[in-house]
């Protein structure tokens, strides 16, 4: 096996734990009724170990992986609670090629993280080339070019001018 298919192996392993954990993750919400944030927290860390033993990812790697969920459920939720505009405006594209099961668990789950948004302690400013990003668009920050994901992925380097830094589309 080359490098380059040890490399796609590896996202696509990542890409299927980042929608596991989701999946895992919003099981965990649809058992809710109040005090949201607590259980996100313990959501998070219950569906990163089920992930981990379900993927057999490394407790470094699913920790990768949390990471890039906390980041993007914050974002959308800081989108959604600034702008006031509904979950379709944040990603920027035709819902309609997203796959509905993902599409409601991310909803669902950015909806519930934007009533929890003042407790997250995350940073949710850049996505970087090499991580795994949900649903969404981003947008180069040297050209301005967008990248759209209608299914959890790597994020490639830009295919215009190879920057490897992106910002989400607003």
């Amino acid at each position: 096996m080359t490098t380059s298919d040890n490399k796609t192996a590896y996202n696509t392993k990542l890409a299927k734990a980042y929608d596991d954990m989701m999946e895992t993750l919003h099981g965990w919400f649809i058992k809710l009724e109040h005090d949201s944030y607590p259980a996100l927290k313990k959501g998070l860390e219950e569906s990163s170990k089920v992930t981990q033993e379900i993927n057999a990812l490394s407790h470094e790697e699913a920790q990768l992986v949390s990471d890039y969920i906390k980041r993007d459920l914050e974002d959308a939720a800081h989108y959604m609670h600034h702008t006031k505009e509904d979950f379709k405006a944040w990603l920027q594209f035709d819902i309609e090629q997203v796959e509905k099961s993902l599409l409601d668990i991310f909803q669902f789950m950015a909806d519930k993280t934007q009533e929890e948004l003042t407790h997250l302690e995350i940073n949710a400013n850049t996505w970087k080339t090499g991580e795994i990003t949900g649903i969404g668009s981003l947008v180069c920050t040297q050209c301005g070019k967008t990248l759209h994901f209608h299914k959890t992925g790597h994020i490639p380097p830009c295919p215009y001018c190879a920057n490897t830094v992106f910002k989400r589309k607003t």
